[in-house]
């Protein structure tokens, strides 16, 4: 279900997910805050029929005022493929009040996943409908992830830490704004924070308001809020860093796994 250029590419929102669970493993009775500094060096992609073995490396806690931060690698052997400063902590903070930029304009495709900007397949398609879009960013409802056990074989732990479809659901987002207001596709490279204010998202669906700030050509910079259907801030996530690339356009029609040639 996140296939680009005929290859399977492993979701930033799983990697976060994964480095969050390498953070907790060692420490349990804590409770995942957020991250800081979540960086792709090298995409996780595989060929069809490919499988490769993946380390989920933590180093050691260190407080850090209010937080316990976990640096955490995904590796695969001597390649270093993400990276981030897991926040971990004793109990959730509450939310700070924040006015939330209002986003205006209309998102003229009535179709999200047919209308050929978006690559994800099934498992991956949660957006259930964009209510404005503009220059200044984009709004939409995003629905929440099954339970891990019907995205993973083996999962590690039975609930996710945070919500990988919400969080996917933000990054697709940015992919339909990058279209309208630059004609090009788009990929998140680089996350400065995410904050996340409770255990678990409740509801059917989330609010999310994605407000950009620098744009240009080629990059997009955007703050993302997640919010309940009552208004509550259920997360944030702090400077993503959003690639606008031409080439991107063909890669995101090629959404089906190339097929071996016969040997």
């Amino acid at each position: 279900s996140h296939i680009m250029n005929g290859r399977a590419v492993l979701p930033l929102a799983i990697i976060a997910e994964w480095l969050a669970i390498g953070a907790m493993h060692d420490n349990p009775g804590l409770v995942y805050l957020g991250f800081d500094e979540l960086r792709t060096l090298k995409g996780v992609i595989l060929e069809n029929g490919e499988h490769i073995d993946l380390q989920i490396i933590a180093g050691r806690i260190i407080k850090d005022g209010d937080y316990l931060r976990v640096p955490v690698e995904l590796r695969a052997g001597n390649t270093l493929h993400a990276s981030a400063r897991i926040l971990l902590g004793d109990s959730y903070q509450p939310a700070q009040k924040v006015e939330i930029p209002p986003v205006t304009g209309t998102y003229p495709h009535k179709e999200i996943y047919t209308g050929g900007h978006l690559f994800h397949g099934p498992l991956l398609q949660g957006i259930t409908g964009v209510d404005a879009c503009g220059p200044g960013g984009i709004t939409a409802r995003g629905r929440l992830a099954p339970p891990p056990s019907e995205w993973v074989v083996q999962p590690i732990r039975s609930a996710w830490l945070g919500d990988p479809l919400v969080m996917d659901c933000a990054f697709q987002m940015m992919i339909l704004w990058s279209f309208e207001n630059s004609g090009a596709g788009s990929l998140p490279a680089f996350v400065k924070g995410y904050r996340q204010y409770q255990r678990a998202f409740s509801g059917d669906e989330v609010e999310i308001t994605a407000v950009v700030g620098h744009k240009s050509k080629n990059s997009a910079t955007t703050n993302i809020y997640f919010t309940g259907l009552d208004g509550c801030l259920l997360a944030e996530i702090e400077g993503c860093e959003c690639v606008i690339d031409d080439s991107l356009n063909q890669a995101f029609k090629r959404n089906r796994l190339n097929v071996p040639s016969a040997t």
